[in-house]
Parts: structure tokens; sequence; C-alpha cells
């Protein structure tokens, strides 16, 4: 029996995402019945198997290296030993899904989200609009609107998200129509969250976009972003920090000041709950009893601290390193828009920290390439 992996892997990342989209940031949370949550990873899971065993009997392959093999093991195993410091069993589903998404067709990874994801969102702001749920409003120099999301950032990090596989999923053949749209929108969003970091880095890929579309084959930057995209993952989390203990104070503070606090809540982490080889489980102090933001408020914002405060220096040298790898497929591929989207994921990582979460980014799914990555020479 012929079993499509692709299309089984996107129904099973597609539910993913879709319940945890739902119930991880929107205020439709409070609807779900939290026994949803183990009903949806076993029927992802199930899903997932099926793929596996499936592809195994039809291809007599499991599409892994030597070295990706032992990788993987330890990869799962290390995850594994990890879940108890985050979400339980949805971490471990997280990580199960990046493992089997080693082998799966980059389209039919960015379909899924990008069907989910803009469906979520405007359910999200239209039940909000019509009072079906509530909607967080805060003010930090000005108002900002949550627009049915649980916090009032989250709209924004879904947009940038969504930006980036957009323009990835559509490549040369987006039209400069996409590219106002796409820029009508992402400015919409900013106006409502004053989100800074996902708003500017929306709009470098969609400036890219652009002058990709009006110099064509004329593009000469093209080798330069090849040789730095390797290292990407690698510079990011060392230039931030530097920025954070070496970098001249009126830096430090200006970067700071525009990321909203977010380098000093990663230094206070890093001070308050200090670094373990294995990590270890963190409570993070956000609203109060009443919605509002905490005067003890410790969450620690960017990937990369959180990596290494919660999972421990092994495992965020592991993840790194798979990165690494990842990247390296990435150029051999020559797919420039998806070059650029994941040196942008490196950027936005340094201040936010939705690297490796699944419902916002399907990028995260490409680090299972780096379980394949001695093969990738003619792929």
């Amino acid at each position: 029996m012929y079993i499509n992996k692709d299309e089984l892997f996107s129904v099973a990342y597609f539910i993913f995402g879709s319940f945890f989209l739902l119930q991880q940031t929107t205020y439709f949370k409070i609807m779900i019945p939290n026994f949803f949550t183990y009903v949806v990873v076993v029927i992802v899971t199930f899903i997932l198997m099926l793929k596996e065993t499936g592809d195994l009997i039809t291809t007599k392959k499991m599409h892994l290296t030597i070295p990706g093999l032992i990788m993987a093991i330890f990869f799962l195993a290390l995850s594994a030993k990890e879940m108890s410091n985050s979400s339980g069993s949805v971490f471990l589903l997280t990580c199960i899904l990046i493992f089997s998404a080693r082998d799966i067709k980059l389209d039919s990874i960015l379909k899924p989200f990008l069907l989910f994801s803009s469906f979520i969102f405007v359910i999200t702001l239209f039940s909000s609009k019509i009072g079906l749920i509530q909607n967080m409003i805060s003010y930090q120099h000005r108002w900002r609107s949550s627009m049915g999301f649980s916090y009032v950032s989250f709209a924004a990090q879904l947009c940038f998200y969504f930006v980036l596989a957009y323009v990835v999923y559509r490549n040369t053949k987006l039209s400069y129509r996409e590219i106002i749209f796409l820029f009508f929108i992402v400015l919409f969003i900013y106006y409502k969250t004053v989100t800074a970091s996902p708003f500017y880095l929306s709009m470098v890929m969609l400036f890219y976009s652009l002058i990709r579309k009006l110099v064509g084959k004329k593009y000469s930057g093209s080798r330069i972003l090849r040789k730095i995209a390797p290292f990407t993952f690698v510079i990011a989390p060392l230039l931030l920090l530097w920025i954070c203990y070496k970098a001249p104070t009126s830096l430090y503070f200006k970067i700071n000041d525009l990321v909203n606090g977010r380098l000093e809540l990663g230094k206070n982490g890093l001070s308050t709950f200090g670094v373990h080889p294995f990590g270890q489980k963190v409570h993070f102090t956000t609203l109060d009893i009443f919605g509002n933001f905490s005067s003890n408020y410790n969450f620690i914002d960017s990937s990369y601290i959180q990596l290494i405060v919660i999972y421990g220096v092994i495992y965020t040298i592991l993840i790194l390193l798979m990165l690494f790898f990842t990247m390296k497929y990435i150029v051999k591929t020559r797919n420039e828009f998806l070059i650029v989207a994941m040196i942008l994921i490196s950027i936005h990582s340094m201040f936010d920290p939705q690297l490796l979460v699944l419902w916002y980014s399907p990028f995260a799914l490409l680090i299972g390439r780096s379980f394949m990555y001695v093969n990738i020479k003619g792929r």
C-alpha cells in the first residue's frame, strides 16, 4: 500500500499547529478542556507513526546517515529527559515532529502552516471584535491591543513568521501586489500591537523580496549571504552575549529600549536562575491575579537565553549544532529567500522566544534536515 508521507506529515502538522496555536496563544483557551491536549498528542503521534512505518515499508529507507542517526538518537533521548523542564508531552511531540520532518518537502511544511495560522488569526480577530472572546489592552508609551490573542505581542510574532513563510513559499513567483498586501498587514498589526522586533524584521524580508523582484538576475548579494548563513545561529547568540555584557553601556541601553527591556530581562534571568548542564524547571512570573503585569515580572524573551536556562548547556549546544548543519543544507539548496528568512529568524530569536515553537514557526521543522546533512550533495 502506497503512503504519501508528505501528505500525512502535513495533516499531522496542521492538527498540531491549529490546536496549540488556538490553545496557547488566544483567549479561546478558556473554552478548551485540558484533556483535548492529550487527545491531540495521541492523534498526531499515531499519524507520525503511520508516516514513518509506511515510508520504511515502501522505500526500505529511514532517510538518515550514520552520523545523522546518532545525532537523532541523542536528540530524542535528551529531549525525553528535558521534557520535565518544559511542557511535557507537547515538548516531546515537538521534537518528534522535527525528527519526522527530516525528509518532508518544504512546501508540505509551509502550506499547512499558512493555512492554520491565517485561519486562526482571522477567527481570533473576528471573535474579539464581536465580543466572543476578550481582548487584552495595555499601555506602554501608547495603547497596545492583543487583537484577541492572550498577550499583546502574539499577533505580531505570528505575523512575522507568516510573512517569512509566505515569501519563501511563493519565492520568485511573489508578485508586487502580494508584497504590497503583506506590507499593509504588517503595518496594521504594528499599529495595533506596537511590537518592534517582528515589525522591523518583516519589513526587511519584504524589502529584500522587492529588491530581488526589481533587480532580478542582476542581484549580486547571494554569495555573501551563502558565506554568512551557516554561522548565523552561532553568531547571533554570541552577539547577544556581547551586547549584554561587553558592549558600550550607551549601545546596550539603546538596544534594550528598542526591544522593550528584553535584554535586561535576559540578563536578570541568567543571574537569577543560573545555568546548568541539563537545565531546570523554571516558573516565570508574568501576570498577577488581576491580569496585570506583575511587579516581579521575570519572563525571559530571548530564545537563546531560554534554551540555556531551561534546557541546559548540553541541549543548547546540540540545537545550535543542528542548526549549523541545517543552514549548510539550506545553502546547498540555493534557496535565497529561505536563507534570508533563516538569518532573520536567528536575529529575531535574540529577543523573542519562538525559535522552537512549531505553532508559530514552521522553520523549526527544518532542523530535522540536520539528520541527513551528509547526503545533501545533489539534493
